[in-house]
């Protein structure tokens, strides 16, 4: 059982990591569409 949600919390992790990693490599111009872009997936 904890196997599993270590697996869940890394996938999490990654996640986040990754969207914060796009942002900064992202121009400014990019990042309203990236942040509309993500919001319907978190809201499901």
């Amino acid at each position: 059982m904890s196997g599993c949600w270590l697996t869940f919390y890394l996938l999490i992790l990654g996640f986040v990591y990754n969207q914060i990693l796009f942002c900064r490599l992202l121009p400014a111009g990019n990042r309203p569409r990236l942040e509309y872009s993500t919001k319907p997936s978190i809201s499901v």
